[in-house]
């Protein structure tokens, strides 16, 4: 993604970022434009990358905890209690977009190693070390990205991540 904070991190993580639309990442590794890309697995499968991918890393860097995200705008049009049903409404989801997440992942692993690739994970506390610069940097620049690193971070807690 053309991201800033994405290319941060993947610079500091040693790579050398290329941004492309999703759309051309199957043709691109093919043909040998890049060498990787960045993908959830079940993606990988849907959009048959693993055809042209020998290799999966898998960081941990991608969670299935989605964030809800609504303009101050459309929520101040809400009353009490419909904010109240979208609170509880967005919990749930979460929830089960988790349970989903884990369940097709463990599939998709196990159809990715019979499709000959090879799966290796990475130090996850190095690459924590590596990223954090990257994260200070953003969240010293944002107080709305410091709320949602702060967010994140509580989750990992409570999962023990």
């Amino acid at each position: 993604m053309e991201s800033p904070v994405h290319l941060a991190t993947y610079k500091a993580l040693g790579f050398t970022p290329t941004p492309l639309p999703y759309s051309e990442v199957y043709q691109a590794t093919k043909t040998g434009v890049v060498d990787g890309f960045e993908d959830v697995s079940v993606s990988v499968r849907s959009q048959k990358n693993y055809e042209v991918a020998k290799y999966v890393v898998i960081s941990g860097h991608l969670t299935a905890a989605p964030v809800f995200i609504m303009s101050v705008n459309a929520w101040n049009k809400l009353n009490e209690e419909e904010q109240g049903w979208m609170m509880e409404v967005g919990i749930v989801a979460q929830e089960a977009t988790k349970v989903t997440y884990q369940a097709e992942t463990a599939k998709t692993m196990e159809f990715m190693k019979e499709q000959g690739l090879i799966i290796t994970e990475i130090d996850i506390v190095k690459a924590k070390e590596l990223v954090q610069p990257v994260v200070d940097e953003f969240c010293a620049k944002s107080k709305y990205v410091k709320e949602v690193v702060d967010y994140f971070n509580d989750y990992r807690a409570k999962i023990g991540r």
